[in-house]
């Protein structure tokens, strides 16, 4: 895989790393398919080749990059909202006194 697909364990590009780990734990299962009973799946998920071919897989690395991603995209939401007082229906009150504009709607 890494003659052929060099890139593919590397989570710098988060979207293609997933699609390549999802394909190469679907290829596994396949193979795991062919094994006759849970103790040659289990011997077959010992094995030294398959330890290291899915150590290679970065995870880590991957869940970083993605957490950095969406905190960033929420930490900007946040920057760039507003605070106004929130408008009080006849049958609801609220306990804070000021609510970010755009948790108005999701309390309407």
């Amino acid at each position: 895989m890494q003659k052929g697909k060099p890139g593919a364990f590397s989570p710098g590009r988060p979207t293609e790393f997933l699609k390549n780990y999802k394909s190469s734990l679907a290829f596994l299962e396949y193979l795991e398919g062919y094994c006759p009973s849970r103790a040659a799946v289990a011997k077959l998920q010992e094995e030294a080749v398959c330890i290291e071919f899915l150590k290679q897989w970065n995870t880590g690395v991957y869940f970083s990059l993605r957490f950095q991603e969406i905190a960033g995209s929420l930490d900007s939401a946040l920057m760039n909202a507003t605070l106004v007082p929130p408008q009080k229906s006849s049958n609801q009150e609220y306990s804070q006194s000021l609510v970010l504009k755009q948790s108005i709607s999701l309390m309407d």
